[in-house]
């Protein structure tokens, strides 16, 4: 589905509901009696997180996010019509309860009391019973969209007895927007009379892919901060016994794909974990709990609590249900990671209390951090500041073995020097901290197909004169727009007095006459100079220079160096934008694209997608050498460079498109012959190699000016550009491996028999043990492989049967 016809299937699912607009006049007020039956939908929106709400269950409706291409997704799995979700038994992003998880026999005894509870889980009940919090409509009390601050507040009145639980409780659910790409759920609950058990917990479906992609969550990448789970009878209510996680299928605490220990579990993972406690004190606030990756979409998301217990479940009982769009979601469509307390502790007496009494009430934060690739960090003085949800801020000090370059020697250390946190995401985040920024592309054009092929690449601030304002009212209502005004003058215009020579400044503002941007027009190397943009209530600076070829690029990025405002620069061409991206290697934070070319639209996307690929982390898999045999002559492909590599670097390259192997570079000296680190000895001319955008090509097809992927032994990949190829018949041998976690596919390369041909393992200390010569490989070694999917058009993934051997 394109991008504009994401927002607008949104838009007319909000709206053929129940218009959201009309409930912005009841803004901050109680609902009265009438209001409280009706099942509306809202919306809130800061910087790329778009979320629409329902307070029929207090749910998340719809979660958009962009991902590492800047293309935005719905993330959640839901329903299309308010029937469907009366409908429901998976609970879609809502808000469960009175006590979520199992109550293990559907009773349990207070104060000397027994309490019989709804059965809705065979003998047990589960969320609270059958009309539980996610099947009732809440009163919205409150409802602020502003875009510096907005939340929603849900709020719903348990009866005594509803479900058979005692006391009478108040209940409210806040879901707040923070920052660009966080959304915080505050929960409470209080009673006035009865104690009474509470465990809320809000139930969304991940999936980091898109809801109507093809992927399934097993491909995605999980680590749970927890060393330890609650045991499990039958019925999956916990016995009361915490065991560790260590040599059990359950053991997330180091990243792994999902799929790679989903055959050790029959029926999936249900299974509650017992998140470490990373904090110094035990009371203070929210703690890392779970972190989910999708490689595909670059797609990260951060799992943030104050509560004891994350539940992970695969979704295995989520199949052959009709969602969103006409989606047929099936097995393992979606994840939960349930942040909640102690399951079944009104029946456990080791576990806490869940207790909530007068004067005692139940209070629960989460956060749900989400990130279009891995999160950027700046490395000033081997120091790097973490931001935590709270809003504290730790200090950490980077420390590691001198010269080992292994990334696992790393560790993290807070300013008292304790070691904070050693797992692979952490270390891995930090090291992407490289990667350059994600440019921006603003849209300047009176066309509108070029406004359309914007819009469809995820595209959506779009500058406008300040008479073309209709212009901006006709196409917002075709596509989800951002639309900027130019007006000249201002408070600023005095700044020309200061100066000998004028500069012309105006501003950018939005439709609610914000200002966005201060606008530069230049036209001397003399006016570039004079360039200060005082402006601090705006983070953008536009620069038009009105002959760039008199001003080179380079003289801009070094003017800005500096500032912490981004740049943009106007271009009328792609190749001219793709000159400010790249001017003295960092660029411009931005370009304002101006043209009528639909192509320039293509062009500077396509670019831009290749680009993002640098510095993110590919997942790479060990594997061990099952046959190595010699074959006899044949042509193979020498690729030489215009990068240097570094030990532990080389390219991808296989014989199937299922699997590739990670070949290293000629970076090394040997006994025989000199370093040559811009090259690779890639193998025979039918072979694949990994180029940017996700694709592949032969070997045979490579020259000078393309592009491939340098990847390193952690995953780390960067682009470069090819200078020369060499095709020469020489000896061959036949290498083939199995991964530990499929021992029935094998992959399979050809290579040159030398010494100065290697394959790159990740069990080797040093640079020499990195590299295994293919003239010394034996059988169980160790390599690297990138798996990924087998089928492949024109080097594009496709989905359709294949079989290579």
């Amino acid at each position: 589905m394109s991008n504009l016809k994401l927002f607008l299937s949104v838009f007319a699912f909000a709206l053929g509901v129940v218009s959201a607009a009309a409930h912005t006049a009841a803004h901050n007020e109680t609902h009265d009696h009438e209001a409280e039956e009706e099942i509306r939908f809202y919306e809130l929106r800061k910087g790329d997180l778009l979320v629409n709400f329902t307070n029929f269950g207090a749910r998340i409706v719809s979660l958009i996010v962009p991902d590492k291409f800047g293309n935005p997704a719905d993330i959640v799995l839901g329903y299309d019509s308010v029937d469907d979700y009366k409908k429901d038994d998976n609970s879609f992003g809502a808000i469960v309860g009175r006590v979520a998880n199992r109550i293990g026999g559907a009773k349990f005894t207070l104060d000397n009391t027994d309490y019989k509870l709804n059965e809705n889980d065979g003998v047990n009940t589960l969320n609270g019973g059958k009309q539980g919090f996610a099947n009732v409509i809440w009163n919205v009390t409150k409802f602020e969209k502003s875009e510096e601050n907005p939340y929603i507040t849900f709020q719903y009145n348990s009866s005594n007895n509803e479900q058979g639980f005692p006391g009478n409780l108040n209940v409210t659910a806040t879901y707040i927007l923070q920052d660009k790409n966080m959304l915080k759920v505050n929960l409470h609950a209080e009673t006035k009379d009865k104690k009474t058990p509470v465990n809320l917990a809000q139930y969304t479906y991940w999936n980091l892919g898109g809801h109507n992609s093809s992927n399934n969550i097993l491909h995605d990448q999980l680590q749970v901060l927890a060393s330890n789970f609650t045991e499990l009878d039958q019925y999956l209510v916990p016995t009361g016994r915490i065991l560790p996680v260590g040599d059990t299928p359950f053991d997330f605490q180091t990243p792994h794909v999902i799929e790679s220990r989903f055959d050790k579990m029959r029926d999936g993972y249900e299974v509650n974990y017992v998140v470490d406690d990373q904090n110094e004190k035990k009371e203070s606030s929210v703690k890392l709990a779970a972190v989910l990756r999708d490689g595909k979409s670059g797609r990260v998301l951060n799992v943030w609590t104050d509560q004891p217990v994350v539940q992970f479940y695969s979704g295995d009982g989520v199949n052959n249900v009709r969602g969103k769009g006409g989606i047929l979601y099936q097995r393992n469509a979606g994840v939960l990671l349930v942040a909640q307390g102690f399951p079944n502790s009104v029946n456990v007496e080791s576990f806490p209390s869940q207790i909530v009494s007068d004067g005692k009430p139940y209070k629960q934060t989460t956060v749900f951090q989400t990130w279009r690739h891995w999160p950027v960090a700046k490395l000033q003085n081997r120091k790097m500041a973490a931001v935590l949800p709270s809003a504290s801020v730790l200090q950490f000090t980077i420390k590691g073995k001198s010269g080992s370059g292994k990334l696992t020697d790393f560790r993290l250390y807070d300013n008292k020097g304790t070691r904070f946190q050693d797992n692979h995401f952490v270390v891995k985040a930090m090291c992407a901290s490289s990667k350059p920024q994600k440019k921006q592309v603003w849209i300047w054009t009176e066309k509108k197909e070029v406004m359309t092929a914007a819009a469809e690449r995820g595209w959506s601030t779009f500058i406008f004169d300040s008479q073309r304002r209709q212009l901006a009212v006709e196409w917002s209502s075709m596509a989800l727009l951002s639309p900027l005004f130019i007006e000249e003058g201002g408070l600023f215009d005095a700044i020309a007095l200061l100066y000998p020579l004028f500069i012309e400044e105006g501003g950018l503002f939005d439709g609610d006459h914000m200002k966005v941007a201060t606008f530069f027009e230049i036209s001397s190397p003399e006016q570039l100079e004079k360039l200060q943009p005082l402006d601090e209530r705006v983070e953008n600076v536009v620069v038009n220079l009105l002959d760039w070829q008199v001003i080179p690029a380079e003289n801009i990025v070094a003017a800005i160096q500096g500032t912490e405002k981004t740049v943009f620069a106007v271009s009328k061409t792609s190749s001219e934008a793709q000159i400010f991206f790249e001017a003295l290697e960092q660029g411009l934070g931005g370009v304002v694209l101006k043209t009528e070319d639909v192509e320039a639209i293509f062009e500077v996307k396509d670019y831009l997608d290749r680009r993002n690929n640098e510095g993110s982390v590919l997942e790479l898999t060990k594997a061990r050498v099952t046959n190595i045999q010699m074959v006899g002559m044949g042509d193979r492909v020498c690729v030489d460079l215009c990068s240097l590599m570094r030990p532990g670097e080389g390219l991808l390259v296989g014989s199937f498109a299922r699997g590739l192997f990670l070949v290293h570079s000629e970076c090394l000296e040997s006994s025989y012959i000199s370093s040559r680190p811009f090259r690779v000895n890639a193998g025979p001319v039918h072979a694949y190699v990994a180029i940017p955008g996700a694709k592949t090509s032969y070997l045979s097809e490579l020259k000078a000016g393309y592009e491939v992927i340098i990847v390193d032994q952690n995953g780390m990949q960067r682009t470069a550009i090819i200078g020369r190829v060499k095709i020469e018949t020489r000896q061959l041998i036949l290498v083939e491996a199995k991964s530990d976690d499929d021992n029935q596919t094998s992959y399979s390369i050809l290579l040159q028999n030398a010494e100065t041909v290697a394959l790159i393992s990740s069990a080797g200390v040093g640079d020499q043990r990195k590299a295994i010569p293919v003239t010394s490989l034996k059988l169980g070694d160790e390599v690297l492989l990138r798996i990924q999917g087998g089928a492949r058009h024109t080097g594009i993934e496709i989905e359709e049967f294949i079989v290579e051997k």
